[in-house]
């Protein structure tokens, strides 16, 4: 059996990710670890949802893609993260295996990492683990989905889950997403 370790935030959780966890199936992943991160910032812009919402979003797409799985909420070790375009230097890889080094020591045992940011990903490589960088055919943000309905007020019902859209509904997180993106998105 293979673990797979998959780290977003899910802010909120999108087509992307879904197509992430089926890649993991796709290349022999027969269960996931999936981290949120920064678990402990929460009703603030780029986090506006609660470690329980995220959760439950993130679940409907585990469920679909049908692999047993673990979900881990961890809080932010990390200082100063590049952006996932961003070219790292050596000193940024030294600094990042320390948080690597902190994030692997919370989570139980896998033996793959999926993971598209190089900041966590090198770092994992350098501690021995594979690593294997995800495609995906729709490029889609949890920042996109955000901007999207705050500055235009479309909802990415495309861009979602119709459960998880309802789910939104239900929970008035659409509204959560737009108050605390006038903040994010000025």
């Amino acid at each position: 059996m293979t673990t797979g370790l998959i780290i977003a935030r899910y802010q909120p959780a999108h087509v992307t990710h879904q197509e992430v966890m089926e890649f993991a199936k796709d290349q022999g992943v027969d269960r996931l670890v999936v981290v949120k991160g920064s678990a402990d910032k929460f009703r603030i812009p780029r986090h506006p949802f609660m470690p329980e919402e995220c959760t439950d979003m993130t679940r409907m797409y585990l469920e679909r893609v049908g692999l047993p799985y673990s979900i881990h909420a961890l809080a932010d070790v990390s200082q100063n993260i590049k952006q996932d375009d961003e070219q790292l230097r050596e000193e940024d890889i030294i600094e990042y295996t320390k948080f690597a080094e902190l994030l692997v020591a919370q989570l139980p045992k896998f033996d793959v990492a999926i993971i598209a940011n190089p900041t966590i990903g090198q770092p994992l490589a350098r501690m021995g683990y594979p690593v294997i960088r995800p495609t995906s055919n729709i490029h889609c943000t949890a920042t996109y989905v955000r901007r999207e309905y705050t500055l235009h007020g479309d909802r990415c019902e495309d861009l979602l889950l119709p459960e998880q859209v309802r789910h939104m509904d239900t929970h008035n997180l659409y509204d959560v997403m737009k108050q605390i993106g006038k903040q994010e998105f000025r």
